[in-house]
């Protein structure tokens, strides 16, 4: 059996595995995926037994797996699991068609085994077996990590996240075994291997820089490995070698002399993967598609594709801790402002709201930008001046990068090419990295009259068409609650107000990780009616929707809340900040602004009330919405906000200037120093430590004379090693000892140590009865001292700190792989060809 093949195949899924990390934070996820694919290394092995072993456990297996099956009540469930037992256990007669069946039964039979294990214990037979119940159980967490799928990466590795994981690399692990080790054909199991690797390049999961290179050498190196190994047991089943000399541990000795082919081979393997690498860097750049119509900004082409605002927004808001983004300095009187970054509209082909592809744009020059939509110019507003700096982080990111921006934006100053979308004022840039680019904007603010929002509404045949109507077989339903809870309100605005409204009652709750319902219409009527919790993107599309449904034009827009004022006047933008808002559109005012997320310290708590929407409120004098701050049109108060929101507790804010984007805590720096120190001291220590613990084992495992004799063989000449000085394996120990008695500057008492520890060792070796070694330890122990003594204070700190009995096995061992996988550095036993 072919242990090596099943070895490196393993081997070669774990190493592909690490690109996932992409994908998922935490590393729970890669220590289970790594123990599913050693046990379907088991299940592979199981399978190329014999026929009688490999039933059996394939018979126990089958058994194990389908347990709820026999157990479940439809007849037809109990003959599925009969039939599957019945092929295994028939296996045994070593008919094809059987053992097939069997080797396919038992890989996915140990993996789900597995996975029960470590996700349903509790509610499986004794912790193992599978029950009704523990199968429920995956499902549900299988569900509840899919339902993660649409976040932006890298999501959190929850159980359920884990659980997929373990799964599809253990599948994949299933694949690469049967294809490499089964059928011989490792170069095929790579198709396999590529799907893992490639599984982040197929997200939005930044896979550059460092990590990605790091992620790639170890892919390409598992699957060198892999070659590696079927290419030496290929071409030692050529037989044996027919020689006079055999020295033990010689692999000529075993089969063929298959150094020099073996290097060759990885040689012409590495050079090819360094080929993939550095050839496409070398060719012509592909110029893809331009997407925007007469874009000509950036640094070449725009890549083709839209971002996820949904996806990114819930990736930032999944963050175990609150980062950074941005922050500015503004003179609005209310001193913050939402950031817009994205607009969406309801796509109904689609059946979901989906971001509004800027197909016409205007070149950003400086300049005045476009008008907001349906703004009439009599409409009281007044101009806002922000300075923004942006941070480290990226937050919302896409190849095609869309710059944060109060709505209405009227100038930009900013560097670099820019472009404003036709309608929804969304300012974007073909280049990718802004990272702590500062930028000013003016925009302006619109404060309308209780005149104009009460006036009759005069919707514009595009705005109509665009941004009206709700088609799906739950419209009726939702119909009925959105006039349920208007009942009464002649206006638009008055409506609005009230949509916005009942979603402050205490019928809604905000919540996170609100129970999982499908992104439908039916979604939204369970939402409305049943579960009542969730987070901004629930409640931004619900408000939406329903607003439609009473004759208002409605999108969602997706950026950041205003954020965290400081005592300087900044404003700081976290990523727990990242925000979801319906805008509703009035005749002569065009799009505002509204906030049905619960705000404070029961929701989100930087969303706020807008001021036109809290003055409209019975007792708006004396008492704000929720979220707001005595009617605050955009930002909540510095105390309620750096209080309220558990993020805020755990990262420190800039308190310089304003455009430090960047988060700076000087206390932080002294304990990753000391740890960085730590670190250093435990490396340089650790040979020195590992020479002290195999030289107690070494002692601790003498019993007898015999081995006792061997034990102070080993240490005497781990310390000539130590100390420069080596035992040459042609020597006896006799001749070892005049050697280093006139060599090594001992003293009379060593030299008399060392000459009885070798007869102790050559009678030992060769005598019939071994002498009393009860002085042999005490004999090196002395040996060691005087070695001490006669060396010098460099050559002395180096056997005890950096001891060469400890450190040349492990070059050995590094120069050993190195030639196993690259080829350029013979492996030992390995000569080169011609």
């Amino acid at each position: 059996m072919n242990y090596r093949l099943t070895i490196a195949a393993a081997l070669a899924v774990i190493l592909a595995s690490i690109s996932e990390f992409a994908l998922i934070s935490g590393g729970r996820w890669l220590v289970e995926s790594a123990g599913a694919v050693l046990v379907v290394a088991l299940a592979g092995l199981l399978t190329r037994l014999s026929p009688v072993p490999s039933a059996v456990g394939a018979t126990v297996l089958s058994a194990a797996a389908t347990a709820p099956m026999l157990a479940a009540q439809p007849l037809y469930f109990k003959l599925i699991a009969t039939v599957v037992i019945g092929c295994c256990a028939g296996s045994a007669s070593g008919l094809r068609l059987f053992r097939t069946i069997a080797a396919d039964v038992t890989y996915v039979a140990a993996l789900l085994l597995y996975l029960n294990v470590l996700h349903a214990g509790p509610q499986s037979l004794v912790r193992v077996i599978p029950t009704t119940a523990s199968l429920r159980h995956l499902v549900h967490l299988a569900t509840s990590g899919a339902s993660l799928a649409k976040y932006s990466p890298p999501v959190a590795g929850t159980h359920g996240v884990a659980l997929l994981a373990a799964a599809s690399i253990g599948a994949a692990a299933i694949i690469v075994d049967f294809v490499a080790v089964r059928l011989r054909k490792p170069a095929i199991a790579g198709l396999p291997l590529l799907v893992i690797y490639l599984a982040p390049i197929a997200t939005t999961a930044k896979v550059s820089g460092p990590g990605a290179i790091f992620t790639f050498v170890l892919a390409a190196t598992g699957y060198l490995a892999l070659l590696s190994s079927d290419g030496r047991s290929r071409l030692r089943g050529w037989g044996r070698v027919v020689t006079v000399w055999h020295q033990s541990g010689d692999e000529r000795a075993a089969g063929a002399d298959i150094g020099g082919l073996a290097a060759t081979g990885r040689r012409i393997g590495l050079a090819a993967v360094c080929a993939a690498i550095v050839v496409p860097l070398l060719l012509p750049s592909l110029n893809l598609h331009r997407i925007f119509s007469g874009f000509s900004g950036g640094k070449g082409a725009v890549p083709v594709g839209f971002p996820n605002p949904v996806d990114e927004m819930n990736g930032l808001l999944a963050r175990k801790s609150a980062q950074t983004v941005l922050s500015y300095q503004s003179n609005g009187a209310s001193g913050g402002n939402y950031l817009q970054v994205y607009v969406l509209n309801y796509d109904r082909d689609k059946g979901l709201w989906d971001l509004v592809p800027p197909v016409r744009s205007a070149q950003v020059t400086g300049g005045p930008l476009q008008q907001a939509p349906g703004l009439n110019p009599s409409t009281v507003q007044q101009q806002i001046f922000t300075t923004i700096k942006l941070g480290q982080v990226n937050g919302y990111w896409w190849k095609v990068f869309f710059l944060p921006v109060p709505y209405w934006p009227m100038r930009l100053s900013v560097a670099g090419n820019w472009r404003e979308a036709d309608g929804t004022l969304m300012v974007y840039s073909g280049e990718a990295s802004h990272s702590g680019q500062t930028y000013t904007v003016t925009n302006g603010e619109v404060t309308p009259t209780p005149a104009q929002l009460t006036a009759p509404q005069q919707i514009p045949a595009p705005i109509r068409q665009a941004y009206l109507g709700f088609q799906s077989p739950q419209t009726a339903q939702l119909t009925k609650i959105a006039l349920r809870i208007t009942k009464g309100k002649t206006t638009a605005f008055g409506r609005a107000v009230a949509l916005e409204q009942w979603f402050h009652t205490s019928r809604f709750s905000y919540s996170l990780h609100p129970p999982a319902v499908p992104n439908t219409a039916q979604g939204l009527l369970t939402f409305l009616t049943t579960t009542r919790q969730g987070y901004c993107q629930q409640y931004a599309f619900a408000m939406a929707v329903l607003a439609r449904l009473v004759g208002i034009p409605s999108r969602v827009a997706v950026g950041y809340t205003a954020g965290t004022e400081h005592a300087d006047g900044t404003w700081v933008v976290t990523s727990a900040d990242a925000h979801a808002w319906p805008e509703l559109y009035f005749s002569g005012i065009g799009w505002l602004r509204f906030e049905p997320t619960p705000g404070g310290s029961g929701g989100q708590d930087s969303a706020t009330q807008p001021s036109y929407v809290t003055a409209a409120l019975p007792g708006h004098g004396s008492k704000s919405g929720p979220g707001s701050k005595n009617g605050n049109s955009h930002g909540p108060s510095p105390s309620t906000s750096a209080s309220a929101h558990p993020f805020y507790k755990k990262v420190p804010f800039p308190t310089g200037s304003a455009g430090t984007g960047a988060v700076r805590n000087s206390r932080s720096a002294a304990p990753i120093g000391w740890s960085v120190l730590a670190v250093f001291v435990l490396l340089a220590a650790a040979p020195g430590l590992v020479r002290m613990m195999s030289r107690r084992r070494r002692w601790s495992a003498a019993r007898d004379d015999e081995s006792l004799a061997h034990a102070a063989w080993q240490e005497l000449c781990a310390d000539l090693d130590d100390y420069g000085l080596t035992c040459q394996a042609s020597e006896s120990p006799r001749a070892i000892a005049r050697r280093i008695g006139s060599e090594a500057g001992l003293s009379d008492d060593a030299r008399s140590a060392v000459r009885r520890i070798a007869i102790v060792v050559e009678r030992a070796r060769y005598a019939p009865v071994p002498e009393a070694a009860d002085t042999v330890r005490a004999d090196v122990k002395q040996v060691r001292r005087s070695l001490a003594r006669s060396a010098g204070l460099t050559a002395r700190w180096r056997a005890r700190l950096l001891p060469a009995s400890t450190l040349s096995p492990l070059g050995a061992a590094v120069r050993q792989g190195l030639g196993l996988l690259t080829g350029w550095m013979p492996a030992q036993g390995e000569g080169t060809l011609g």
